[in-house]
């Protein structure tokens, strides 16, 4: 899959963007290249991979730069694309907060603001991140967050009802949790994607800290 666009939305909106593609576990960096790395960064992506790439070393040090304050997102897909986003968000909130993604469910479609009516919610809520918004590409396929304790708050259903969108802000701490990550490469638009992506960079720098490189792992998908 081809990020460009991401990167180049990111860009776009003034940051910097260092990138670390880890296909099947190979070149991924080590955690010490991760601290120097991370050091000068307002803010960490992961997409995850169909195999386990992290280590417990890398998941420590995504977990203290989310304590220092810094802005984490982590993005999986549908079955098996969230082999590390997991274990990242067990270390991240706590294994007794059942925070997962699991399922493939066809997507394919574009959600509208969900206007919190009737039993079924589709489409996304007024928020920082969709700020502009008007449509969302909800991704080709995708997985289900499930967050049974409520301690993420939920930002959007795909068409089939399911969560697939929640976000953290608590403690001084942001965190988005997505399971479409398709989304950033099939069938990107301007005023949709583009606009999610730069809106949901800008939030992670919380409160305006000052901007440092924009830091991501992405890992693969088939064509």
């Amino acid at each position: 899959c081809s990020l460009n666009h991401t990167e180049e939305a990111l860009r776009e909106k003034g940051f910097e963007v260092q990138c670390w593609s880890c296909h099947f576990g190979n070149d991924i960096p080590t955690p010490e290249m991760m601290i120097s790395e991370l050091e000068t960064a307002c803010q960490f992506w992961l997409i995850s991979n169909q195999t386990r790439c992290l280590s417990a070393g890398h998941e420590k040090v995504i977990v203290d730069f989310y304590n220092s304050g810094k802005g984490v997102f982590i993005w999986g897909d549908n079955h098996p694309y969230y082999q590390d986003a997991n274990p990242v968000l067990v270390s991240l909130f706590g294994q007794d907060s059942q925070i997962s993604m699991s399922g493939d469910l066809p997507g394919e479609q574009v959600v509208h603001e969900c206007k919190l009516s009737g039993r079924t919610r589709v489409g996304f809520l007024q928020h920082e991140i969709t700020t502009g918004l008007e449509h969302l590409f909800e991704g080709s396929t995708v997985a289900t967050i499930h967050d049974e304790y409520e301690k993420m708050s939920p930002l959007m259903w795909g068409s089939a009802g399911n969560l697939i969108t929640a976000y953290y802000d608590r403690e001084q701490k942001r965190a988005i949790v997505d399971s479409a990550f398709t989304r950033l490469y099939v069938n990107w638009d301007d005023a949709g994607t583009a606009r999610f992506v730069k809106n949901a960079a800008a939030w992670l720098v919380n409160w305006g800290s000052q901007k440092g490189k924009q830091k991501w792992m992405p890992g693969s998908h088939p064509d």
